[in-house]
C-alpha cells in the first residue's frame, strides 16, 4: 500500500520538486545558525540599504542588517509555528472528532455547535482577539493559531469515525468486551492516519500564512526576532524606494506555502482523491 502511494505521488514531478522545496527551508531552518553568514540581528547603520553584493546576497536592511540572514533565521520561525500550530489544532481536532463520532447523542451535538462557532469566523480575526488579549509573543501565538485550527480536522475525523464504528472488526471489537476509549484510540483512530497526513499538510502552510499576517500587523513574533512577517511590515514604507527590501521575504512566503499546498495535494490525490479537506 506505502509503495502504491510513493509511486503515485512521485509520478507527478511538480510534487518532487515541491517535497525538495520542502526540505530546502526545512533544512535552512534547522541548520540556520551555521548557514546564515551574518548575526540577524547585528545592527550596522553604516551600511543601510546595502545592494545585493558577495558579503550581503540580498543586501541589508534600514538597520543595517543583512537580509538573506534575516530570511533564513525567518524559516526557522515560520516553519517552527507551522508545526506546533499545526500539532496543538490535529490533537484538539482529532480527540473531540473522535469523541463527537464515537459517543454521539449530546456530546456530539455541543462539539458540533462549539465547531461552527468556530467555523463561522475567519480564523485570522479570531486569532486577531486572541493576541489582542494575550498580547503578541511566540507562545501567545501558538495558542491562538493552535485552539483556531481545530475544526476542520475534527469534522473529518468525526464523519469517518461515523463510518467505521459501523465497520464489523469495531463491532469485534465491542463484543469482545473492550473499552470504549481502547477502541477509539487503539482500533479506529489507526484507520484515520491517511485523512491525517493530508490534514496535516494543509494546516502547515496556513498556520504558516496566519503567523505572517498576524506578525505584520504587529501582534505575533516581535522585532528584533526575525520573521518574514514582520520583515514585510518593516519593509512596507520602503517599498517605492527600496522594493527588494520587501520581496524576498515576501517570495519566501509564497514559495513555502505553495510548495506545501501542491504537495499536500498530491499526496491527498495517492492517498485517496475522494478526501475532502474542510
Amino acid at each position: 500500500m506505502k509503495n502504491k502511494i510513493c509511486k503515485k505521488l512521485f509520478r507527478r514531478k511538480i510534487a518532487i520538486f515541491c517535497f525538495g522545496i520542502i526540505l530546502l527551508f526545512c533544512f535552512l531552518a534547522i541548520f540556520a545558525s551555521f548557514i546564515a553568514p551574518f548575526d540577524p540581528n547585528e545592527i550596522n547603520l553604516t551600511n543601510q540599504f546595502a545592494s545585493p553584493s558577495r558579503f550581503n546576497l540580498l543586501g541589508t536592511d534600514e538597520y543595517g542588517r543583512d537580509i538573506f540572514s534575516r530570511i533564513i533565521f525567518g524559516a526557522r520561525v515560520s516553519i517552527f509555528v507551522g508545526l506546533i500550530a499545526t500539532f496543538i489544532s490535529v490533537f484538539i481536532g482529532v480527540f473531540l472528532g473522535i469523541l463527537a463520532g464515537y459517543f454521539g447523542g449530546i456530546i456530539d451535538y455541543i462539539i458540533s455547535r462549539i465547531s461552527e462557532i468556530f467555523y463561522a469566523f475567519p480564523d485570522v480575526l479570531f486569532a486577531i482577539v486572541i493576541m489582542f488579549v494575550l498580547g503578541p509573543g511566540i507562545t501567545n501565538l501558538l495558542i491562538a493559531l493552535g485552539v483556531l485550527g481545530w475544526v476542520g480536522t475534527a469534522r473529518l475525523i468525526r464523519a469517518q469515525v461515523l463510518e467505521l464504528k459501523q465497520k464489523e472488526f469495531v463491532r469485534t471489537f465491542k463484543a469482545s468486551g473492550f473499552g470504549d476509549f481502547y477502541i477509539m484510540f487503539k482500533v479506529i483512530l489507526p484507520n484515520c492516519i491517511s485523512i491525517l497526513i493530508v490534514t496535516i499538510t494543509t494546516l502547515i502552510p496556513s498556520s504558516i500564512m496566519s503567523e505572517a499576517a498576524l506578525s505584520f500587523l504587529g501582534l505575533g513574533v516581535m522585532p528584533p526576532t526575525a520573521s518574514w512577517g514582520n520583515m514585510i511590515s518593516s519593509a512596507r514604507i520602503y517599498i517605492k524606494t527600496v522594493p527588494s527590501y520587501s520581496i524576498f521575504s515576501g517570495l519566501s512566503i509564497v514559495l513555502l506555502v505553495l510548495a506545501f499546498n501542491i504537495f499536500g495535494d498530491a499526496l491527498r490525490d495517492a492517498i485517496d482523491p475522494n478526501i475532502k479537506i474542510m
